[in-house]
C-alpha cells in the first residue's frame, strides 16, 4: 500500500519541482523590475509631498513600499520556501 502511494505521489513531487523552478524565475525578473518601479514611484511620491497634496504623496510612498523588495517580492519569497519545503518533505517521504 505505501509503495502504491510513493508511486501517486511521484508525479505531484515532480510538479511541485517544476513550479518552484518557474516561480523562482519569475520571482527573480519581477523583483528586479519593481525595484526600479519602487525607486521611481518613492522619486515621484517625495515630489507630490512637497508639490502637491499630502494624501496622495503617502498613498504613493505606500504603493512604493509594497512593490519594494521589502513588500509583496518579500511574501512571494516566503510562500515560495514555503512551497520547497512543502516539496523537500514529500521527497523526504519518498525516500523512505
Amino acid at each position: 500500500m505505501k509503495i502504491m502511494l510513493k508511486i501517486l505521489c511521484a508525479p505531484f513531487i515532480l510538479l511541485l519541482y517544476l513550479l518552484i523552478l518557474f516561480l523562482s524565475f519569475i520571482l527573480s525578473i519581477s523583483a528586479a523590475i519593481l525595484n526600479v518601479a519602487a525607486s521611481l514611484l518613492a522619486i515621484l511620491a517625495i515630489a507630490t509631498l512637497i508639490l502637491e497634496s499630502v494624501p496622495n504623496g503617502i498613498a504613493l510612498l505606500i504603493i512604493a513600499w509594497l512593490i519594494s523588495p521589502v513588500g509583496l517580492p518579500l511574501f512571494a519569497a516566503r510562500l515560495l520556501r514555503w512551497i520547497e519545503n512543502l516539496r523537500a518533505s514529500f521527497w523526504s517521504w519518498l525516500n523512505d
